[in-house]
């Protein structure tokens, strides 16, 4: 049941961060829709104002709003204007905001989301896209994602926040132009539209272009985009890729041995055989505490490590493309003890922080680069000069002043044939603030937050592109 009560009560309403979605890019709003999926066991917690009742009501988890139902008389707290759709969320961890045109998400519930590219799926001709926020004690965290989908263009802006963090995120082109740039990138182009490749924009008929990472179930090699042969087995053979950085330490439950996820520096040395399979090789100094790195302090794993991960791994839909490969460490522990486990995906420990740089480079299509950046090439360069950040030593590298911050990136790193780097993400480059694939936080700036503590009356405004 529904929690209602007046009005006026929303005045007292705990903390939290109202959304307002408009402009809608020519769109009516009774025929957009948004669904609030996920955020764990307890889902999303806000509210909205139903006009029919005269009260605020409860939002409820998987449940499809238009934008009709949600344009409220009275502001439903904070910082929103009336009269325009919009809600007020109190609490809302790792959820998903799935707007669709036209028509409601079908077959919603517990654990379900949309899997864009199966023709079995009860949603698979409805043309949605996603946000991921996350509205806690610190505000509003929210991200704007391509990686499962390419549907609808969106713009996120922080209103009222001039302490904002990335805002906004935009998308920078109309719907149209972002949509045939991400079918171009597949192989033959436009066989990754949904329903199918005559049905690109502006046809009524289009739902979605696909990604890589839309395959995720996938066991072999994506069929639409290449894979990663040639780049393991030819452009990177004899050469050395250096993964160097600060690990700031994580709060993950359920790992025993706690020097993983302690803050420390990181050093390796990874080298690619013939058959594809990586090595990486810590360096002396490696894996020591350092305070530098972040606050969560003991001992780290030390330098005799090693990480290895094979070619089938990073070859797969879910390896290099997923940036979520299993993989194989081991090191010696402060006892003398050698420790050492084989992991399905990737862990939240300073072991899956190497791998992820690892990964993210080969995305962007760092490693073997013979393109200069201040005299040296992109290949020599550690981990953490590719895109800024905090070296073991202390050292700051600003983002800025780095190949990421010129732009150095995708085909600018890799201009030979054939293709070493993620075409499907490099696609939306300067088309879009948003993921083109999960390791792509590693520039910053596709996590927009802002707190109303700091930022009084403040609110997230999500605005549609327009198609043309």
């Amino acid at each position: 049941m529904a929690h209602h009560d007046s009005p006026r009560s929303q005045e007292a309403a705990p903390k939290g961060v109202p959304i307002v979605f408009g402009p809608l890019g020519g769109f009516a709003p009774d025929k957009v829709l948004v669904h609030f999926l996920g955020g764990g066991k307890p889902g999303v917690k806000g509210r909205y104002y139903n006009k029919s009742t005269g009260t605020m009501e409860d939002l409820i988890r998987d449940t499809p709003y238009s934008l009709a139902e949600l344009t409220s008389p009275v502001s439903v707290g904070g910082g929103a204007p009336a009269n325009i759709p919009s809600v007020f969320i109190t609490s809302y961890v790792s959820g998903r905001i799935y707007i669709s045109l036209n028509a409601p998400l079908d077959g919603l519930g517990c654990c379900y989301q949309p899997a864009s590219a199966n023709p079995n799926d009860p949603n698979y001709l409805i043309r949605y896209q996603y946000i991921e926020p996350t509205v806690d004690a610190g505000g509003m965290h929210v991200n704007m994602s391509y990686i499962d989908c390419a549907a609808i263009g969106l713009i996120l802006t922080a209103v009222n926040a001039p302490h904002s963090k990335n805002s906004p995120l935009a998308t920078l082109v109309n719907t149209t132009q972002l949509v045939t740039a991400a079918a171009n990138a597949a192989t033959p182009p436009l066989a990754n539209v949904v329903p199918s490749p005559k049905d690109i924009l502006p046809s009524p008929k289009f739902a979605r272009v696909l990604p890589p990472m839309a395959f995720h179930d996938a066991t072999n090699p994506n069929p639409l985009y290449h894979d990663w042969t040639s780049y393991l087995k030819t452009t990177l053979q004899r050469q050395a890729i250096h993964i160097q950085g600060c690990f700031a330490g994580s709060q993950a439950g359920g790992i025993p041995q706690r020097e993983r996820l302690t803050s420390q520096g990181y050093d390796y040395m990874a080298t690619v055989d013939v058959n594809g399979n990586v090595t990486m090789t810590a360096q002396k100094g490696s894996g020591k505490a350092n305070p530098t790195c972040g606050g969560i302090k003991g001992d780290g794993i030390g330098d005799q490590s090693t990480v290895t991960i094979t070619f089938a791994e990073l070859n797969a839909t879910n390896g290099i493309y997923g940036c979520d490969p299993g993989y194989t460490w081991s090191y010696v522990d402060p006892h003398g003890k050698t420790q050492s486990d084989t992991t399905s995906s990737m862990t939240n420990d300073v072991f899956g922080w190497v791998v992820g740089d690892l990964l993210a480079g080969l995305n962007f299509g760092f490693p073997g680069s013979a393109v200069t950046f201040n005299g040296i090439p992109l290949g020599g360069l550690s981990s953490t000069r590719w895109w800024g950040g905090t070296m073991p030593d202390g050292t700051v590298i600003d983002p800025a002043n780095t190949p990421a911050g010129k732009n150095l990136l995708f085909d600018k790193a890799q201009p030979a044939k054939p293709t070493n780097y993620n075409t499907y993400a490099a696609s939306l480059q300067g088309k879009a603030t948003a993921y083109g694939f999960s390791l792509q936080d590693r520039l910053g700036q596709v996590l927009m937050e802002f707190d109303p503590a700091i930022d009084p009356n403040s609110y997230l405004m999500i605005e549609l592109n327009v198609d043309q």
